[in-house]
Parts: structure tokens; sequence; C-alpha cells
């Protein structure tokens, strides 16, 4: 548990430290598509990094895991289909932009729709009694489905958008 707990402090980090530069840049130039760009390129490069790394992970899991961790079969099993899941989420900075557009009410939308359809996907599958492998695919299914409205939500913010904004984000609301 002490590992993922790091892992997600310093992905917090890392975010917080990427977002406010995204939005530090957007408030220079005023311009959101300078930071839709910025976005879209360090989420590809760290999809692109993720997806060489899953190889090897795959490869030490298979070989190794079980090995020197036998009672942690199930365990292992379930880090290749969570560390899918991790990868959307570590990828995601979409949000920046719609934070930057100020549309705020997007981003509810796509966090509340991804929690009521992993919500009702775990309700059914504790119905049928389901596995942790099937508790595992929906975690990575539910951070699919957030990146994914966030590339939508971003990209129609941007598309909807002029080289400037009514209101910059240092001017009170």
């Amino acid at each position: 548990m002490l590992v993922p707990t790091a892992g997600l402090l310093a992905l917090n980090i890392i975010n917080q430290y990427i977002g406010g530069n995204l939005l530090r840049g957007y408030g220079k130039h005023n311009n959101l598509k300078i930071i839709y760009k910025s976005t879209g390129t360090i989420s590809l490069v760290i999809l692109i990094i993720a997806f060489l790394f899953y190889f090897p992970f795959k490869f030490f899991l298979n070989q190794y895991g079980l090995k020197f961790f036998p009672q942690f079969s199930q365990g292992i099993a379930l880090m290749l289909i969570v560390y899918i899941g991790a990868t959307w989420q570590m990828s995601n900075f979409f949000d920046w932009v719609i934070t930057a557009k100020g549309n705020t009410k997007l981003m509810f939308y796509n966090n509340f729709t991804v929690m009521s359809l992993t919500t009702v996907s775990c309700f059914v599958s504790h119905q049928m009694d389901a596995g942790l492998i099937t508790y595992a695919w929906i975690y990575s299914a539910g951070r699919g489905m957030n990146f994914a409205f966030s590339f939508i939500f971003a990209t129609y913010s941007t598309l909807s958008s002029s080289n400037h904004t009514k209101r910059k984000l240092n001017t009170p609301i």
C-alpha cells in the first residue's frame, strides 16, 4: 500500500508542476491553442514511454514476480491491468486546458459521468460475484474514459475559443 500511495503523491506533484507551468504559459501568451498543443505533446510522450516500458515490465513480472513473491500471484496478474489504467491517469493533462478556458462545468460533467459509470460497473460486478480482475478492468476503463472525455472537452474548448478569452485567469470573477 505504501508504494501506490507514494506513486500517487509523486504523480500529483508532477501534475501540479506541469499544470502550473502550462497555465503560466497560457497567461503569458493568452492563446489556448498553445497550451492545448503542449498538453497533447506531454500526454503523447507519456503514453509512448509507458507503452515502451509495458513489455519489459510484463517480462519482469512473468519471469521474476512469482519466483520472488509467490504469495502475491493474484496481485501480480492484476498489475498489468492496473498499469494500463495508471498510464491513462498519468498522461491526462487535458484538464488544464479546460481549467484555462474556464469550462469547469465540463470537468464536472466528465468526472460525474466517469464516477457514475464506474460505480454502476462496480455494483453490477459485485452482484455477479466478479473477481478482482473485473475490478481492475473497471479501474482501467474508468481512467481511459476520463482521458477520452478530457481530451474531447479540451478539444472542444480550444476549437470554441478565439486567440484571447473574455476573462483572464487573474481577473476576479
